[in-house]
């Protein structure tokens, strides 16, 4: 009895598993979220679906990462998400410098006073002083 009753649960977890594995072979990952809209089952069919796959070793499960083939798959998707993730900031620091420079206030014009000519003129006028009473002046 208890083999008829195994029979359907092995061909459904094989059809799904099936369904899982084809997907992945053409994807970095699957989500729990992905698979579940996939195989549009239940959240408890699904997380147990999961578990069971993962302990038989026919996915492979990173933390929060997702689902995967194996280990293989993983340190592929790893590597390639190390640089999506470089290039995901260094757009968004030129995007964020292309900003700043658009909304940088233009500087004022500035008014250029000649202040060696201001120091000249004065030195001028002391030295028609020092002419004047000399250097040794008294009072």
């Amino acid at each position: 009895m208890k083999t008829t009753d195994a029979m359907p649960q092995d061909e459904t977890y094989s059809e799904r598993l099936a369904v899982i594995r084809s997907m992945l072979s053409g994807r970095d990952r699957l989500t729990f979220g992905d698979i579940r809209a996939l195989l549009n089952t239940s959240k408890w069919v699904t997380k147990r679906l999961l578990a069971q796959a993962s302990q038989a070793g026919d996915l492979y499960k990173y933390g929060k990462r997702g689902y995967f083939l194996d280990a293989a798959h993983y340190e592929a998707y790893a590597e390639n998400l190390d640089e999506k993730l470089r290039q995901k900031r260094i757009a968004a620091s030129r995007a964020y410098n292309a900003s700043m420079r658009a909304n940088r206030p233009k500087p004022k014009p500035v008014k250029y006073i000649n202040i060696v000519c201001q120091e000249c003129r004065q030195n001028w006028q002391g030295y028609q002083v020092h002419k004047i009473f000399g250097s040794g002046a008294r009072a």
